[in-house]
């Protein structure tokens, strides 16, 4: 999934639901794009705002076309993202992983799925409906209830979008999708070490990490750290903690690491993740 949105403006997020083979994101923006960055996980995209404009990857592979309530979105897993949208768009993504679609459809291996930028599903729809009010329905929100609806979803991939999955590219001996997920495990690995495991050399390793992700393995730990800040930010702990307990080690490297990342201080952050909140109740 995409681990962090690095941007040209800044992105209001809120994400209720988190667990090991499912996220939620609400996202409300100004005009802004995100560079091609490898996702981990299937993505089902679904606006609520007016009908906005978007477009995803370039050149032959790209496609351009607007998006509007009822629509719905899909992009498997394994592939880059690349994505802009030149007016404010409010949309909520849906990310499961490969090897929850693979346990529903009985499949030994991982799957994929078809990639539709854009597409008419009611039930994906009102699934995504769902679990918008879901998400605001309460201030203890249940992880369990946003379950059973990603268990209709994922059924409903199972029955209609089920394609074959690409192997996932190799840094070195890792498979590319194993490797993000320890990275983002655990900041106690240094990027040499990383690399020796890989069996290259750090620069080899930077240069091959780049050129499949988008971002320099330092730079994509840094957005993990940011993600995790993200979540924090959510609650009522002190902007302070929140920034040691995700490996900075004083309150004005967070900051302008926040600020690099997402456009926006970590206390600009907190406020419009509120009134995104209210706005959307």
């Amino acid at each position: 999934m995409f681990r962090s949105l690095l941007t040209h403006a800044p992105l209001n997020t809120f994400r209720p639901f988190r667990s090991a083979d499912f996220s939620v994101l609400i996202q409300d923006s100004e005009p802004a794009w995100l560079p091609r960055l490898y996702a981990t996980h299937h993505l089902i995209a679904v606006p609520f705002s007016r009908e906005v404009g978007v477009e995803r990857g370039s050149g032959s592979e790209g496609w351009s076309g607007r998006l509007g309530p009822g629509d719905v979105a899909l992009h498997t897993a394994g592939a880059g993202h690349e994505v802009s949208w030149p007016e404010g768009v409010r949309c909520l993504y849906i990310h499961i992983h490969p090897h929850r679609l693979a346990v529903a459809a009985r499949l030994a291996e991982p799957t994929g799925i078809a990639s539709l930028p854009r597409h008419r599903d009611r039930l994906l729809q009102q699934a995504g409906r769902a679990m918008l009010d879901c998400a605001m329905r309460s201030a203890n929100r249940s992880c369990a209830d946003a379950g059973e609806i990603v268990d209709v979803i994922t059924a409903r991939l199972v029955d209609r979008y089920l394609a074959p999955s690409d192997a996932p590219p190799t840094v070195g001996t890792l498979p590319l999708d194993k490797l993000i997920e320890r990275m983002h495990a655990s900041d106690g690995e240094c990027i040499t070490t990383l690399a020796r495991e890989c069996g290259l050399t750090r620069a080899h390793f930077t240069r091959r990490f780049r050129s499949l992700v988008g971002l320099s393995p330092h730079r994509m730990r840094l957005a993990a750290r940011i993600e995790r800040a993200k979540s924090l930010l959510t609650t009522s702990r002190p902007l302070v903690e929140a920034g040691f307990a995700c490996g900075f080690t004083d309150q004005a490297h967070f900051t302008k690491t926040f600020v690099r990342f997402t456009g926006i201080t970590p206390s600009a952050y907190r406020e419009s993740e509120r009134r995104l909140t209210n706005a959307v109740e």
